[in-house]
């Protein structure tokens, strides 16, 4: 039964959806995203949500319209709940009549702590590296999701120790073979691992607008290896700001 009381009609299958949403936020804020979750969301499902909508058959781009409105309809009675929904109801499931009633049961709870997700850095990483490969990290409901997952990010900066820069040329590839060896070996990389991941968030790939602006990448590195390989590589320090 639904711990939190919400009624379990016996037609049009809205019992299933409903009993799917609560086991879903309940395995997400215990375990953490699934392999098979991340490859689902990083597919297209989260571009559906937040990116741009494109099909070639009008058909289906009125279906994954009308999911994306029912999604982000959710979303904003509970972001948690939204990204339940997100993976585990399917954009046809959205079109369906039958959804309709689930709408309506969705509307009348009177709060949505049965849906109410942890998540973790892994999943933190993730869905920021995929909404900056995917193009949709100025979103506004994507950045009022992670807000809401998130509401100590922006209030708890990582603290920087030291900074490092300048490095001669024919150093430097020998130096990406110690950030090679830093990447797996980081604490990042360890946890993905122990949930069964077979790709890392801890790489991200930033592309300007311009064409004749350079990239960046944002790396997590175990920090050992990089500090190791900042002074055996002659780096120099740069001053920084104490506070």
């Amino acid at each position: 039964m639904m711990s939190q009381g919400i009624p379990l009609p016996n037609e049009n299958g809205t019992s299933d959806i409903l009993l799917r949403l609560e086991e879903k936020a309940k395995q997400i804020s215990s375990s953490g995203l699934t392999r098979k979750d991340q490859i689902l969301l990083r597919s297209g499902r989260l571009q559906l949500a937040w990116g741009e909508v494109t099909s070639k058959s009008s058909v289906s781009l009125w279906r994954k319209k009308r999911a994306r409105q029912l999604y982000n309809e959710i979303q904003s009675m509970s972001p948690s709940l939204g990204f339940v929904v997100l993976i585990c109801v399917t954009p046809t499931e959205c079109a369906q009549k039958s959804f309709d009633h689930v709408m309506q049961i969705l509307s009348r709870l009177d709060h949505y702590e049965t849906f109410r997700l942890k998540l973790d850095s892994i999943a933190k990483r993730f869905l920021e590296s995929t909404a900056a490969e995917q193009g949709f990290t100025s979103n506004k409901l994507f950045f009022d999701f992670m807000k809401s997952m998130f509401p100590d990010a922006d209030q708890e900066p990582r603290k920087i120790k030291f900074a490092y820069t300048n490095i001669s040329f024919e150093k430097i590839p020998h130096f990406l073979e110690y950030i090679v060896a830093g990447i797996l070996s980081s604490q990042a990389v360890k946890g993905e691992k122990s949930h069964g991941l077979a790709q890392t968030g801890s790489l991200t790939v930033m592309v300007p607008t311009s064409s004749l602006e350079d990239g960046s990448c944002n790396i997590l590195v175990d920090r050992k290896t990089l500090m190791d390989a900042i002074y055996k590589f002659g780096f120099k320090e740069l001053p920084l700001e104490r506070t």
